[in-house]
C-alpha cells in the first residue's frame, strides 16, 4: 500500500523565510503511517523565474539594495498578478508543469496543501484541479 503524503506550499508569496505552516504540518505527521515529503513550490517557482535575484541577495555588497529590492518586489507583484489572471481565464500559470511534476515524482497517495496567503489560492487551485484529473 502506498502511504506517500506530500505536503505542498504553493506559490505565490515572497520567499523571504521558510514557511512555518508546512513545517508545522510535517511535525504532526512525522512518525505516522505516512512517508511524508515536503515541497516548497513557492521557492521552486522563484528559483525558476527569479534566480537572478537569488544570486544578488547572496552577495555581500548591496550598494544598490533599495533600488534592487524595489524592482524585485514590483516584478514579483506583476508576475503574481499575471499568473492569477491566467488561472482565472482557465489557463495554467507559468511553471505549472514543472511544479506539478515535482509532486508527481513523489508518487503520492495523498497531497495536502498549506495555503497561508490569499495569493496562493490561484496556483493551488490549478494544481488541485489537475491532480483530481489524474486520480
Amino acid at each position: 500500500m502506498n502511504n506517500q503524503l506530500v505536503l505542498v506550499y504553493p506559490p505565490f508569496c515572497t520567499p523571504a523565510s521558510p514557511p512555518y505552516s508546512i513545517t508545522n504540518l510535517y511535525s504532526k505527521f512525522k512518525g505516522s503511517d505516512y512517508d511524508v515529503s515536503v515541497l516548497d513550490l513557492n521557492v521552486e517557482f522563484h528559483n525558476l523565474f527569479f534566480s537572478h535575484y537569488k544570486d544578488y541577495f547572496k552577495k555581500k555588497n548591496w550598494v544598490d539594495y533599495d533600488s534592487v529590492s524595489k524592482k524585485c518586489g514590483e516584478e514579483f507583484d506583476n508576475c503574481y498578478a499575471l499568473n492569477n489572471k491566467l488561472v482565472l481565464q482557465g489557463n495554467n500559470p507559468q511553471g505549472f508543469q514543472e511544479l506539478l511534476n515535482l509532486i508527481l515524482e513523489k508518487k503520492p497517495s495523498v497531497v495536502a496543501f498549506s495555503i497561508v496567503y490569499s495569493s496562493q489560492v490561484f496556483y493551488a487551485f490549478s494544481l488541485i484541479k489537475e491532480l483530481k484529473k489524474l486520480n
